[in-house]
């Protein structure tokens, strides 16, 4: 069985489905998962009243940086970037005002910093931006006691989706055809 029928089983938890594929470089090349973690992260991002300019740079960067339109110069700045927001919204969460929303942000915060690191750094750190977005969207539903499937299905599609499209265009490349 290809891992795109895996992905669509519905025996198989949608967490399990998305912690293999992000950890196992079989599945996605660094340009695929860089580009995944960027669109985990702007979905949580948008879940921010007032975002960290940085972080939404970061994240725009990473995602230029996947279609060779950034430099690993430009990459870097943006990670170190990212990187100095951490610290101030873990403050806010931890001491400050522990609440959902600073949690929110937090998560937020916390994908764009994995999407502009290296390229070991976001395969280490894919699930943990994963992750983080579907604990922000989870945190934004009020009244809902605890993570569901539901939370990671929209990743699972999108992840189905980049694979449905790097097979078709590795298809065209190898017999011709459109």
């Amino acid at each position: 069985m290809d891992i795109i029928n895996w992905l669509q089983l519905d025996t198989v938890n949608q967490k399990d489905k998305m912690l293999r594929v992000l950890t196992n470089a079989e599945f996605l090349d660094a340009c695929q998962l860089r580009l995944l973690v960027c669109e985990f992260a702007s979905e949580a991002i948008e879940l921010v009243d007032k975002p960290d300019k940085r972080s939404v740079k970061a994240i725009a960067v990473a995602r230029r940086y996947a279609i060779d339109k950034a430099t690993n110069g430009e990459l870097r700045t943006a990670y170190v970037l990212a990187h100095n927001v951490i610290p101030i919204v873990w403050k806010a969460y931890y001491t400050e005002n522990p609440n959902r929303r600073a949690y929110i942000e937090f998560a937020a915060e916390s994908a764009a910093y994995a999407a502009a690191g290296h390229a070991d750094f976001i395969r280490e750190h894919a699930w943990s931006a994963a992750y983080s977005a579907c604990l922000a969207k989870w945190l934004w539903e009020p009244g809902i006691e605890h993570l569901t499937a539901a939370h990671y299905q929209w990743q699972v599609e999108r992840v189905i989706a980049v694979l449905k499209s790097s097979h078709k265009a590795h298809n065209q490349k190898t017999t011709g055809s459109i």
